[in-house]
């Protein structure tokens, strides 16, 4: 695994990342983060086991197993991170161009071949809701999240790639506009630049979380599943890449990398903390009289707000890495890191597979550990489909990718 020094993400390991997940030319590779998104995705995987084994509301610690879809926030900060530094970096540090259609082009190859694959499989072996139906094209196009009719249906967890995809096509008109209005370069202006991001992102943020908090005071709409109500984590991962270049040019704000990368530890016990507190005191799940688990609005908001914190203590030590503390031994486990490889397959496939697991009547399999039993079937399950579909599809179509490096 390369090593990022504390701020920039600038590789120090003897080898280069595998061509097919090699950030934009001229950029660093930050590599922990793949052992990150390992641990995301087997975190959703968790909760989904947890709620349908009934593990979340029959024992006092379930509310820890249920919360455990704060994997979600984390995939969000990620991907702030991860796909607006580029951006900084070429109007901050002079670092090479991406054009908008390589960066769509890269964004379509890393999204759309391994789920478009997933959802045709699984629509077939699992019998997907709606996917062989009318509204077919919804769920093929990222749109099932704006019709209360095929909101959850396909894929279920796939509402959260329609709210990336949104992203995707907005980030570079935001990256543009900063970048209009601040006339970013070195020096004072480079600066103004920082500033003016570390003014609007929690603007926007806040804008977010207000809208979701009156969405969740009045009768509900599809926007919680949207952008709107979401962008505040993405935000998120954008002031922490703000951060990283920030660090590399010498700004003030490199005392906050500097102290990540000497306290990764003190990040990841604080988040921990701070999960296992209020997920046992405010977050325990309630069982409605249909079976569902749902948050009171206020709960609910407050429980959105303190994730996507947790999500930033949590990435925030694999972004600024150090050779110390425990964030650095996990991240560097080599099957984490694999698995870490092939996550998005582990996304996409483990919810239809449980289900069929469900169809077979797995809650009967060994009852008193039913949901030891489910968890383990279901991740590797899914992890088996997974390393396919990354081996067989996502690998070498991403390789096409090199075809815009021009």
């Amino acid at each position: 695994m390369t090593v990022a020094s504390p701020g920039t993400g600038r590789a120090a390991g003897r080898h280069d990342p595998p061509a097919a997940v090699a950030p934009p030319p001229g950029h660093p590779r930050f590599a922990a983060v793949d052992s990150l998104r390992a641990l995301a995705a087997l975190a959703v995987v968790v909760t989904h086991t947890a709620t349908f084994s009934g593990f979340s509301t029959t024992t006092w610690w379930g509310a820890i197993w249920h919360n455990l879809d704060i994997g979600v926030p984390i995939f969000f900060v990620i991907s702030g991170f991860l796909l607006y530094r580029p951006f900084l970096a070429t109007a901050l540090l002079s670092a090479p161009r991406t054009s908008v259609s390589g960066y769509a082009w890269r964004r379509l190859l890393r999204i759309v071949p391994a789920y478009w694959l997933a959802l045709t499989v699984l629509g077939w072996y699992a019998n997907l809701h709606g996917v062989f139906t009318g509204d077919w094209w919804r769920y093929y196009l990222f749109l099932q999240v704006y019709n209360h009719r095929t909101l959850y249906g396909g894929i279920s967890p796939a509402w959260t790639l329609c709210i990336e995809v949104t992203f995707y096509a907005l980030l570079p008109l935001y990256g543009a506009g900063m970048t209009r209005l601040c006339r970013a370069g070195r020096g004072r202006r480079g600066r103004a630049r920082i500033t003016a991001e570390l003014i609007m992102l929690p603007a926007l943020a806040i804008a977010s979380v207000t809208l979701r908090g009156i969405d969740l005071a009045g009768p509900r709409t599809l926007l919680d599943n949207t952008i709107l109500e979401n962008f505040d984590w993405f935000a998120a991962g954008m002031v922490l890449a703000v951060v990283s270049v920030a660090a590399a040019q010498g700004h003030p704000l490199r005392a906050v990398s500097h102290s990540v990368a000497r306290w990764p530890t003190a990040c990841w016990l604080s988040a921990l903390a701070i999960y296992v507190i209020l997920a046992r005191v405010v977050f325990y799940p309630v069982v409605q009289s249909g079976g569902f688990l749902y948050d009171s609005p206020g709960r609910g908001l407050l429980r959105h707000v303190v994730f996507g914190l947790i999500a930033v203590l949590f990435v925030a030590p694999a972004i600024f890495v150090s050779q110390r503390g425990l964030p650095a031994r996990v991240l560097r486990w080599r099957v984490l890191a694999w698995l870490g490889l092939i996550s998005y397959g582990i996304y996409l496939w483990h919810s239809p597979l449980l289900g069929k697991l469900l169809d077979h009547g797995a809650l009967t399999w060994l009852p008193h550990h039913v949901f030891i039993v489910l968890t383990a079937a279901t991740a590797g399950s899914a992890i088996a489909a997974a390393a396919v579909s990354y081996y067989v599809v996502e690998r070498p179509i991403l390789m096409l990718k090199r075809q815009f490096r021009r």
